[in-house]
């Protein structure tokens, strides 16, 4: 996951720079998994909302609620930022040796 993380990172500030892969240059990542407007944005793509839970269907079309969208895309980053600092939790209780139980003291 570190590994996946930095690249990320290099990618937030020099955008479009991890595109090729070492192992698959002839594959350019960033312009497959890029959003319908072209750029590579920060969570998302164009596969964020395949079922269209953020928009509404009128008279049988979709019609797409951006603002819903990047409240969708706010909580994804706060969700996994919550799931990150758990299993950090996780790495320091598996580092005492103790089972979950004795590292809470019961």
């Amino acid at each position: 996951m570190g590994w996946v993380e930095s690249k990320r990172w290099v990618d937030f500030f020099n955008p479009d720079s991890q595109a090729v892969e070492w192992a698959t240059p002839w594959s350019r990542t960033a312009e497959n998994f890029a959003n319908f407007t072209g750029e590579q944005g920060y969570p998302g793509g164009k596969f964020f909302d395949p079922l269209g839970l953020a928009g509404t269907v009128k008279d049988g079309v979709y019609i797409p609620d951006v603002d819903k969208l990047e409240r969708l895309k706010l909580a994804e980053i706060k969700h996994a930022r919550i799931a990150m600092l758990a299993m950090l939790a996780f790495y320091f209780e598996a580092g005492q040796g103790k089972t979950p139980l004795g590292a809470l003291g019961l």
